[in-house]
């Protein structure tokens, strides 16, 4: 199944046109800029959701939001600047603000009373090859809280793929919870596996 791409067309379906192609990812979420000359839409890649920005006219797509984590719902104002949801591996969505250039501000701390002195453990990206060495694969590695360079931790794995047909995924064992809040369990993804050591 070929992954959905952004395409553009005149109101009486002329010119119909692929302009999500510069990114072979599936495509989310499109939203027309003010000026009408460019897509916004969200794709994920590497275990990231990330937010883009493609020109009609083509080109070079610019990735507005390239952050480890999660984006959500996003709006785009007049002058350029947008909002959008985001998630990280230590905390749940917030609302960030953001112009093309500029560094993304948060204004909202919804989690703040929830994630108070709470330790929350660490993820590590990374890459391995595959087994018949045609595929770079993304996993990551989020480590036990109280880990020590001499300890020894048993470890949980859990792999998803994803075929030309369907999605599939298998949990070969649950995953721990990655933060020591009574009651919460972890989710962490990835686009082709996840490793997990658990404490």
């Amino acid at each position: 199944m070929e992954d959905t791409h952004a395409w553009v067309m005149n109101a009486d379906g002329t010119q119909r046109r692929e302009i999500g192609s510069v990114i072979d990812q599936r495509q989310h979420g499109l939203t027309w800029s003010p000026a009408g000359d460019a897509l916004y839409f969200t794709y994920s890649e590497r275990g990231s959701t990330r937010l883009t920005r493609v020109p009609l006219a083509g080109g070079k797509p610019e990735v507005l939001v390239s952050d480890l984590g999660t984006v959500g719902s996003f709006s785009v104002s007049k002058n350029g600047e947008f909002a959008y949801a985001f998630a990280t591996p230590k905390d749940m969505p917030e609302v960030y603000m953001k112009t093309d250039t500029g560094t993304a501000q948060a204004v909202t701390s919804l989690n703040a009373g929830v994630l108070s002195g709470k330790r929350i453990a660490e993820v590590e990206p990374f890459t391995f090859t595959s087994n018949d060495n045609k595929f770079e694969v993304e996993a990551f590695l989020v480590k036990p809280l109280s880990m020590t360079p001499s300890g020894k931790y048993p470890l949980v794995v859990e792999l998803a793929t994803r075929t030309a047909t369907k999605a599939r995924m298998c949990s070969i064992a649950s995953a721990p919870p990655s933060a020591d809040i009574s009651g919460s369990t972890a989710i962490v993804w990835a686009s082709r596996a996840l490793v997990m050591a658990a404490s």
